[in-house]
């Protein structure tokens, strides 16, 4: 594949984990080491994280604002504090309270009624919505 963060190895190394075969199993066929495919495997995992961040953090940085969500916020006031900054900007939100809360718990940001980590919601021009993790010295930096 041309133009990922990927190489070719370990490209074949995550299609062969797909298909349930084993690191063992993977390294007598492509004749290298356990050890090799496991250090493959864990750099690749690592560069499609990054590569997602990445894309996550541009996404964020093409809204035209953002509301930063401290740790320990309750849950509950999330909606109403997106609501308020895009009533101020001309921005009809598309999503309702539940969903703006549904899209936060399925990032794993929060637990029961309190935001666990910092993050930011950038509101998009078009009334959606980017959730974007940060940690504490990196909120103010967007």
């Amino acid at each position: 594949m041309k133009e990922t963060f990927l190489t070719d190895k370990q490209i074949k190394i995550l299609e062969l984990r797909n298909k349930k075969y084993t690191q063992s199993e993977i390294a007598e066929f492509i004749g290298t080491s356990v050890a090799n495919v496991s250090i493959l495997e864990k750099r690749a995992k690592e560069n499609i994280r990054k590569a997602q961040r990445t894309v996550e953090l541009y996404q964020l940085l093409l809204c035209p604002s953002r509301i930063t969500i401290n740790a320990n916020t309750d849950l509950f006031e999330i909606p109403n504090k997106v609501y308020e900054l895009a009533n101020s900007m001309g921005i009809k939100i598309s999503l309702d309270s539940p969903s703006i809360i549904e899209n936060i718990n399925i990032k794993g940001l929060a637990k029961g009624r309190k935001v666990k980590r910092n993050f930011l919601i950038g509101l998009r021009s078009d009334g959606g919505l980017e959730i974007f993790e940060v940690e504490s010295d990196e909120v103010n930096s967007l």
